[in-house]
């Protein structure tokens, strides 16, 4: 607490000083430190004049919505710069037909569900929603969001029984029953309905069980080469950052840049800029460089063992592999039948 009163006492004399920027880290600092919701209106108010209109409004509307925070003052003042930070975003209200669940838009933890009227603010454009919770298929929505009044969606999970999934349960059916997946049988018994096959056995193609191992190996390894590809390039994008990061603190001392942020020295405004960018860069740099090199190793290990155990291994003699559509209005998908 006692540090985060003192960060706070930083970020209002910068504040005060009209240095928004430096304000904003050192009240995104207090929050950090000590996660009052007291420190919420500070932070808006200063990534508001930054420019920050996305983050202004969520932290305004938590604030807002912590009912023992600030004074009628301060929370009429928050609401003001609520409406002003909200001429230029859209928002999305959300519910889903269980509680409990986990909603997240475009990645973003939100909350579990009932949100009640939350409204989450967003820029304009297409947002992607999600809805997730155990022993449910997550559910999804897809929505263009514009300035404006917030945008309602409903996303829908479906709970799953018994290796399938059943209607959601606010969406039932009345009158129809419940699917049934009849036992296959021989082609000569089939029905045909407008040209379609009912009842029929599923016709299977066999497929050696070695290549299988090939296909799903090489898939695999293609997979993790690509990742490794784009966090390789992401990985010299971030070096070439931290290098113009570094530059940055050399500026200010160029006898002993690092120096320079050294949590004992004191800093101006510039100085906390240039060594909180040279600390974040540096973390990226670090983070994509440690999934570059777990996914080009992990490509190398399975493409070494694909080929190894295609030539190395030999099936028993027992029936090939062979694959069939599962014909299941609730679960459709792949059968794989044969010896492993």
């Amino acid at each position: 607490m006692q540090q985060a009163q003192v960060r706070w006492n930083e970020g209002k004399a910068y504040f005060d000083a009209g240095n928004f920027e430096a304000a904003r880290v050192a009240f995104k600092q207090a929050y950090t430190v000590f996660p009052h919701a007291a420190f919420l209106q500070n932070l808006g108010e200063a990534e508001l004049r930054t420019g920050r209109h996305v983050e202004a409004a969520r932290h305004f509307t938590a604030f807002l919505r912590a009912s023992s925070t600030g004074s009628p003052a301060q929370r009429e003042l928050a609401k003001k710069s609520l409406a002003k930070a909200a001429e230029r975003l859209g928002s999305i209200i959300v519910t889903t037909n269980v509680d409990d669940a986990e909603i997240r838009i475009d990645d973003e933890v939100v909350g579990r569900s009932p949100l009640g009227s939350l409204a989450w603010f967003v820029e304009p454009g297409r947002h992607l929603i999600t809805a997730r919770k155990d022993g449910y298929l997550d559910g999804t929505e897809r929505i263009d969001v514009a300035i404006g009044p917030p945008r309602p969606v409903l996303v829908r999970v479906q709970r799953v029984v018994g290796g399938t999934s059943e209607p959601p349960p606010d969406d039932p059916k009345p009158g129809r029953a419940p699917a049934v997946v009849s036992p296959p049988v021989s082609v000569a018994n089939e029905r045909t309905s407008g040209g379609l096959a009912v009842g029929a056995e599923p016709r299977r193609t066999a497929i050696p069980a070695r290549t299988v191992v090939l296909l799903g190996g090489a898939a695999l390894t293609v997979g993790a080469a690509a990742v490794g590809t784009v966090y390789a390039w992401r990985t010299s994008d971030a070096s070439t950052r931290v290098d113009s990061a570094h530059r940055g603190v050399a500026d200010i001392n160029r006898d002993e840049p690092l120096s320079v942020c050294h949590p004992d020295v004191p800093k101006d405004a510039a100085s906390i800029d240039a060594c909180q960018r040279y600390s974040d860069e540096q973390t990226q740099y670090h983070a994509d460089r440690r999934i570059r090199d777990i996914a080009l190793v992990g490509a190398g290990v399975l493409g070494v063992a694909t080929v190894a155990t295609f030539f190395i291994w030999r099936p028993r003699s027992a029936p090939p592999v062979s694959v069939g559509p599962a014909l299941s209005p609730s679960a459709p998908g792949v059968v794989v039948f044969g010896n492993f």
